[in-house]
């Protein structure tokens, strides 16, 4: 199988760039965060951001997403949702 077909973080971050492409701001964030999510929970937490960075570039993640993996602090992620209420805020340059 598939890392898409067993939900795995690869095949979402690997199609991120086709999904969000052609949306208003708004819609791009929503679409990316919510596939990100959707890859996230497959992941043992607790992470430190250097972990996910590890595994966007292991999975080969579109820029979209390790710009925004830049930009999120330094820290202990304790879930996904954790890592999505940081991405929305670096996205959004906060």
């Amino acid at each position: 199988m598939t890392d898409q077909q067993q939900g795995g973080i690869g095949g979402l971050l690997g199609g991120i760039g086709q999904a969000i492409a052609g949306s208003g701001d708004k819609a791009k964030e929503e679409m990316a965060i919510n596939l990100i999510m959707q890859g996230l929970k497959t992941l043992n937490y607790p992470l430190t951001k250097a972990d996910l960075a590890a595994e966007a570039a292991k999975r080969n993640a579109p820029t979209q997403i390790t710009d925004v993996l830049n930009k999120m602090p330094e820290r202990q992620y304790v879930s996904a949702d954790d890592v999505a209420d940081e991405a929305r805020k670096a996205w959004k340059g906060e």
